[in-house]
């Protein structure tokens, strides 16, 4: 009876601490691990896996033509904390001399930040590029409207930028690494009237914070104008080829960042098997 009384408490103080841990989950909304045979075209008719998409569509184009980008074997490698699993495939935009291709997926009605609307979206992705000085990057914006969205990438520097719709800003930190992966944390935030975005970018031997901190690129708020971010848009800047991978959109910080425990909870939880040795002994 004692040792099933004691289980019973293990099994409580465990669970409190695995609620403390996963108390920042809300829901994700939306993601793209690019898991297509080698060599699929992006295109409106390929694009059909990930989660959150109305639709199932995607499109990369440019004035040259279509299909700038496809599915390549590989994956991008996570900053070493992180711990979500990779799937042995990724997105290639390859350089073929144009300015830019773009890519473009709806969301479903989860994943929109709705105009005026109080809403809060995080969005996180594997970046390389092999050349410097022709940015590429990834972002949110409105479908059919390419002066509305929010992009975060890389030029020479770690880059954030937003469209005429909103403010036609731009932000650089750093100095980028060609042929180097980096993991893309950012969260865009819509008060009802504005919004506002932040974002950071961590490195192979960058230790990616387990909750939300400071932040490397902001954005002060801007006038929504009445505007629905509702698509996840891609560019790249001519003579790069860019790889972009494991695309995440969610409500919370922890909905896209997953990470080895942080050292508070791993403290706790060996607090809570130490007490529960002493009374078992």
């Amino acid at each position: 009876m004692k040792t099933s009384r004691l289980l019973v408490q293990w099994m409580a103080i465990i669970g409190g601490v695995l609620i403390v841990s996963m108390s920042g989950q809300a829901a994700l909304l939306a993601s793209e691990q690019f898991v297509y045979p080698e060599g699929t075209t992006i295109d409106w008719g390929n694009m059909q896996g990930g989660i959150g998409w109305l639709g199932g569509g995607a499109s990369w184009y440019n004035a040259a033509g279509p299909y700038l980008a496809w599915a390549t074997n590989g994956s991008l490698a996570y900053p070493a904390n992180v711990t979500y699993t990779t799937n042995g495939n990724m997105l290639a935009g390859v350089d073929n001399g144009q300015w830019f291709g773009k890519i473009g997926r709806n969301l479903d009605a989860a994943g929109v930040i709705y105009a005026g609307t109080p809403a809060t979206r995080y969005i996180s992705f594997l970046i390389n590029v092999n050349t410097l000085g022709k940015w590429s990057q990834m972002g949110l914006g409105k479908d059919g409207n390419d002066n509305a969205f929010f992009n975060f990438g890389i030029d020479s520097t770690f880059r954030m930028e937003s469209g005429s719709a909103f403010g036609a800003g731009s932000v650089t930190y750093g100095t980028a690494v060609v042929n180097t992966n980096y993991m893309l944390v950012a969260k865009i935030v819509n008060d009802g009237t504005s919004y506002s975005a932040s974002a950071n970018f961590y490195g192979a031997t960058d230790t990616v914070p387990g909750t939300e901190g400071a932040w490397s690129l902001t954005f002060p708020a801007v006038a929504n104008n009445g505007i629905n971010i509702d698509r996840v848009y891609g560019y790249k800047g001519n003579v790069v080829t860019v790889l972009f991978d494991e695309l995440r959109i969610g409500e919370t910080y922890a909905d896209v960042v997953q990470v080895v425990p942080e050292p508070a909870t791993l403290t706790l939880l060996g607090a809570a098997l130490l007490l529960l040795r002493r009374r078992i002994s």
